[in-house]
């Protein structure tokens, strides 16, 4: 939520792509499903502050500071979207099935990429619809069952006939919104960051009077008391890990974030 409409603030003003980046990045460290849970919320939020709906953004930003929580069905299985919407002057109606919906089943409302019932294009969402996440006619399915991150809750969503108002259906026009995917992409950035820095740091052994990590702890071998290394993990650097890992984005690249959003 933007600064003007009560949400938090900086010295400079809103708060930036890179702060909200390192956000991330800290909370993937403790737990990587929580992180990638509310990467939908960021993203999606900036749909509704971009001042093409001024009447409807006090009523947004009341909800979300109020604790809603936003998040996505937008990726498809396969080369066409697979949501279309069906409209008139004054509402509009979603179906279709969308997949690996991350944070869905957390959700208050959802933000539904589609396309124009009858749209040449079907490769291309052409709106963006933003529904209850209890609303009439919305099944969420959360059958995400991954190796890791099994709380992210990336299941599919079914829309039956869900109804939408019109002033809640977006332009899918990126032009609009400055550095859309670059910002979605530094956030997913962020969580790998956190991620790898988790990690390292419980992969690493720490020598207590240095305070500086030795090598992989599962590589360790004690044999008469003296620490061995066995394996290709084992003999890798960990300066040189640590140092790919924070010379990645939005380590080393989130300011350019800032100055285009």
């Amino acid at each position: 939520v933007p600064a003007r409409l009560g949400g938090p603030a900086t010295a400079a003003g809103d708060v930036s792509p890179s702060q909200r980046a390192e956000l991330l990045r800290v909370l993937a460290y403790g737990n990587g499903s929580l992180a990638q849970i509310v990467q939908p919320h960021f993203v999606f939020a900036r749909w509704l502050f971009s001042g093409r709906r001024p009447d409807s953004e006090r009523v947004w930003a009341e909800r979300i500071l109020g604790g809603a929580l936003l998040s996505n069905a937008h990726a498809e299985r396969g080369p066409h979207v697979a949501v279309t919407l069906a409209d008139d002057a004054k509402s509009a109606r979603l179906d279709g099935v969308k997949y690996f919906c991350t944070g869905s089943p957390y959700a208050d409302h959802l933000a539904v990429s589609a396309f124009h019932h009858g749209a040449s294009d079907e490769t291309l969402p052409d709106v963006v619809a933003f529904v209850d996440a209890l609303a009439p006619g919305v099944r969420l399915v959360d059958e995400w069952d991954a190796l890791g991150q099994r709380l992210t809750g990336s299941g599919r969503v079914e829309l039956d006939a869900v109804s939408v108002g019109a002033e809640n259906v977006f332009a899918f026009d990126i032009d609009s919104l400055p550095a859309y995917g670059a910002f979605a992409q530094l956030l997913h950035a962020a969580i790998d960051v956190g991620l790898a820095e988790a990690a390292l740091d419980a992969g690493f052994i720490v020598n207590p009077v240095t305070d500086t990590r030795l090598r992989i702890a599962p590589a360790l071998i004690i044999d008469d008391g003296k620490v061995a290394w066995s394996g290709p993990a084992a003999e890798a650097d960990p300066g040189t890990m640590l140092e790919t890992v924070l010379a990645t984005p939005p380590m080393a690249g989130s300011q350019l974030a800032d100055e285009v959003s």
